[in-house]
């Protein structure tokens, strides 16, 4: 998910890809990090607009900031792990248990 900073630079990218008959579907260059990367390679190599290109590097430098600032996933303790056999224990989804 981007974070409003992230969210302006693509929507302005967006505007300027299209201006250069370049579209991309910008609901899921929000959501999926894969297709926003590679994307961004693919306008990086395509597009060659002198105020195009800073901002391609501006978002793609945006981008690898993110994952240098977000912490590495946890594993589970495998203490916490029901044994097999053994039933899970009851955990609250909503309403329902």
């Amino acid at each position: 998910m981007l974070n409003q900073k992230q969210l302006v630079l693509a929507s302005r990218l967006y505007i300027a890809a299209s201006k250069s008959g370049h579209t991309f579907d910008l609901a899921k260059f929000s959501n999926d990090r894969e297709y926003a990367l590679q994307t961004l390679a693919h306008l990086m190599s395509e597009i060659h607009e002198g105020d195009t290109q800073p901002l391609i590097a501006e978002t793609m430098l945006s981008f690898s900031e993110q994952v240098s600032l977000s912490p590495p996933p946890t594993a589970s303790s495998p203490g916490n792990e029901p044994k097999p056999g053994e039933p899970a224990p009851k955990q609250y989804v909503g309403r329902l248990r």
